[in-house]
Order: C-alpha cells, then sequence, then structure tokens
C-alpha cells in the first residue's frame, strides 16, 4: 500500500488512530469501495503501545461493527483490521497483520477439507466497508418482508412475523431469490438466542429454520 509516514514527534496515539483510518479507508477502496467510511458510527478504533519491546512498538486494531449486515454471495469480509507501527532506526515500519478471521456463509460440504477448499476459493473483499454499500439490496429484502409478512413459527404456541428489518441481523445473500437470515430475538447487539431462516423474496417462504442457543456457560 502506498502510504509512508514519518515517526510522530508526539501525541503518537492519535497521530497512529489517524494512521489507521487512512489505511483502512485505502484499503477498502483497493476492493472498490470507495464512498469512505463513517468512523464515528460504525467501527471500534483501538492503538495502544507495547512495552515489552526493545524498541518503540504499537499495535492497532479497527473493529467495524453493524447491528446487521449484508454479505453478498462468493465474498468473505475481514472481521478485523490490524497494523504495527514499529519505530527502528528513525524510520517507522508499518506492517498488516493478516488473520484468518472472516465473516461468511459457510458452504456446505461432505468433509472438513470440501468445506475448507470451498471457503479459500471465497473472494477476498478485505475489510467489511459497511452496510450503506448494500441499500440496494436490503431495500429489497425490506419491500418483499412488508408485502409477504412471513411467520416464523418457533415452538407450538410462539411466531413471530416481520415486517420491517431486524435490528440485530446477519444476512448472507443465497441467490437472486433467497438469503440466509441469522435473526436475534435479543435486545443486544448479539445473534444469541435466535434463529437461522432461509428467506424466498419473490414468494415470502420460509424454510430450513434452525434456532441459534444462547452461549455455552462454561
Amino acid at each position: 500500500m502506498d502510504l509512508h509516514y514519518a515517526i510522530p514527534a508526539s501525541n503518537k496515539i492519535e497521530a497512529y488512530e489517524k494512521m489507521m483510518k487512512e489505511w483502512f479507508v485505502a484499503e477498502l477502496t483497493s476492493h472498490g469501495y470507495e464512498q469512505g467510511f463513517d468512523f464515528s458510527k460504525a467501527a471500534k478504533i483501538e492503538v495502544n503501545e507495547l512495552k515489552h519491546y526493545a524498541v518503540p512498538h504499537y499495535d492497532g486494531l479497527i473493529l467495524p461493527y453493524q447491528y446487521f449486515i449484508y454479505i453478498p454471495v462468493g465474498v468473505k469480509f475481514e472481521r478485523f483490521f490490524e497494523l504495527s507501527f514499529v519505530e527502528f532506526e528513525g524510520k517507522l515500519h508499518i506492517n498488516k497483520r493478516d488473520r484468518d478471521d472472516y465473516d461468511y456463509l459457510e458452504p456446505k460440504g461432505s468433509s472438513y477439507e470440501e468445506i475448507k477448499a470451498k471457503i479459500n476459493q471465497l473472494q477476498n473483499k478485505g475489510p467489511y466497508p459497511g452496510v450503506e454499500y448494500f441499500r440496494d439490496e436490503l431495500r429489497r429484502l425490506d419491500e418483499s418482508l412488508k408485502q409477504h409478512k412471513p411467520v416464523i413459527p418457533l415452538d407450538f404456541t410462539r411466531s413471530m412475523v416481520l415486517d420491517k428489518l431486524p435490528i440485530y441481523a446477519r444476512i448472507y445473500e443465497l441467490s437472486e431469490k433467497e438469503v440466509r437470515m441469522h435473526l436475534s430475538f435479543d435486545d443486544s447487539p448479539t445473534i444469541f438466542p435466535g434463529v437461522e431462516i432461509t428467506y424466498n423474496l419473490e414468494t415470502g417462504e420460509v424454510s430450513d429454520l434452525t434456532r441459534i442457543p444462547p452461549p455455552s456457560l462454561n
């Protein structure tokens, strides 16, 4: 990435946070997302000095977060964006840490090796650029939900009617007609507890209902 900086003379944490934002936006742009990113609403930024190194060393983390996200078919997005800033011999060395930690809909397969191979074939689109890039897809889904008002059966006595997009959800595109929705019933920014469903935008059909249990206490 063609971004070069000198070692900041003061306010290093603040300076490295600014660099983090610029690198993050440049990374998004390199993957085709060119409208920038609203850090005030959609990301957590941390820069910390690591004291156990012989030279000044800072680690920075950007964690993009959304109450709901939309993942197009065939791609995966990085959950974290990390940089290290190392001050050595009067120069600033900046390195990106690549984690094998992505958000995607896990493909089906008959074995771990087959699933892993399919995941490796997904296109890495870098950090999640924000839900604004998928407004057209979400608007179409919202209109379908309002039109069909699908019922999600939970048990013999309870059901939930969706007449608008849920606040907390992970929505994975399966095809032009179908999405896989991970929906939360809790008033918290987590998916637990909730359900996973496949939803047909053209017919309003709900299928493949799976419960998402709360996390283990162990």
